[in-house]
């Protein structure tokens, strides 16, 4: 939906739009489109199928460099792990605390329709209606965005010491010390010593972790399917008309009479 600030809403530059194109509609193959729009497309605008499955030859995606840099072309939000792990528990979804969130399929326009949550005892996929209430409607502008940061977490990973002072990260699962006729399985534990025959040990530990924020940075607002209103403003303050802006972000029609 969009706002309607009625008579008080008006302006003589948008009374002068619907005066000077009164009666003029927007078709396609001699038939009235149905114009969608939205506020800002962020770069790119998307396919009625990818939207939502059905397909429209006149709204097609298309490159949209005009609403590059206005009002809601970008934004970002932040989510804490443990506020994650909470929406991902109201919508059904128990993983264990999480310890990482990825991309793993994106539209041809960019947009997001699955997303890889890791946590502690197991992982889930996200489709796009999932996605939408996991990180929150009213954060979400668009799906189109990337992920930055990482889940709260402490990890220990073991190295062994080469010849050289290479060190070569090593899992203490099914690892074994064998020298001469002597055999012995490594424990599977953070405080382990191996010695070489100077007294060296030759085995190192590196603890990582993970602060708990997620970030995500996204593009455009709205749908994103036909014409982006910031995009559109845009282009008629460079010097573009209306009939080159509506072509633009409309796919093969005509601009005609409705009569």
């Amino acid at each position: 939906c969009q706002v309607y600030g009625g008579m008080d809403g008006e302006y003589e530059s948008t009374n002068r739009a619907v005066n000077e194109t009164r009666d003029m509609v927007i078709k396609h193959n001699g038939e009235i489109i149905d114009a969608l729009y939205h506020s800002n497309s962020g770069g790119h605008t998307r396919d009625s199928k990818e939207a939502w499955g059905n397909h429209l030859p006149y709204l097609i995606g298309v490159e949209d460099r005009f609403s590059e840099g206005t009002t809601a072309s970008t934004w970002s939000f932040s989510m804490n792990s443990s506020e994650l792990n909470r929406n991902l528990i109201n919508n059904g979804i128990n993983i264990g605390p999480i310890l990482n969130m990825e991309i793993i399929e994106r539209t041809p326009s960019g947009r997001v329709t699955k997303i890889r949550v890791i946590g502690q005892n197991s992982e889930e996929i996200l489709t796009e209606s999932q996605i939408r209430q996991v990180l929150g409607t009213n954060n979400l502008r668009t799906t189109w965005f990337s992920i930055e940061g990482s889940g709260e977490y402490n990890e220990e990973s073991f190295y062994a010491i080469g010849s050289n002072s290479t060190l070569n990260i090593i899992n203490l699962d099914n690892s074994y010390i064998i020298a001469d006729n002597f055999k012995s399985r490594i424990p599977n534990t953070s405080k382990i010593n191996i010695l070489n025959k100077d007294k060296n040990n030759i085995i190192e530990s590196q603890i990582s972790s993970g602060n708990g924020d997620f970030v995500i940075q996204g593009k455009g607002f709205g749908h994103g399917v036909g014409m982006s209103q910031w995009g559109a403003k845009s282009m008629a303050d460079t010097g573009y008309t209306y009939d080159e802006i509506l072509k633009h972000y409309y796919t093969d029609v005509d601009i005609d009479l409705i009569y």
